[in-house]
């Protein structure tokens, strides 16, 4: 990825699956955002609880296990509270 260019930074920090770090092959930097907004739209809390199980008793642990299921953007319900 280095010698192809794709490396977007070097700040280990934010090696933490909740930033982009390199360029994927054969993805325009336009693709990546749309995947993003994509992405926050499937982890935003509406979207989360539009999902909901029918049965009032799976309730609970389906949002547990939405929001122990982390966004990879970053940017939807567990990494950053927005969405």
């Amino acid at each position: 990825m280095e010698r192809d260019g794709r490396l977007l930074h070097r700040n280990w920090e934010l090696y933490d699956t909740a930033h982009a770090v390199f360029q994927p092959r054969h993805m325009t930097p336009r693709s990546s955002r749309k995947l993003r907004l994509v992405l926050r739209e499937i982890f935003s809390h509406r979207s989360i609880w539009r999902r909901r199980p029918e049965d009032s008793g799976a309730v609970l642990s389906y949002l547990a296990m939405s929001y122990l299921i982390s966004d990879p953007t970053g940017s939807g319900t567990s990494s950053s509270g927005t969405g």
